[in-house]
């Protein structure tokens, strides 16, 4: 799904013991994650993300 501009998105960078939680994840379902905003440009970039039930 997408916003107001299909152009832009976010970038995560995901925490090496997420791996597991990823691979369940199917294309198009809606997720929340938590991690630290390192700014944005065209995209929203995320570091240290974790996925949140």
């Amino acid at each position: 799904m997408y916003g107001d501009n299909k152009y832009s998105g976010v970038l995560c960078d995901m925490q090496s013991d997420q791996t597991v939680g990823i691979r369940k994840l199917k294309k198009g379902q809606k997720i929340m994650l938590k991690g630290v905003c390192k700014g944005f440009l065209k995209d929203a970039i995320l570091l240290n993300c974790m996925l949140i039930n």
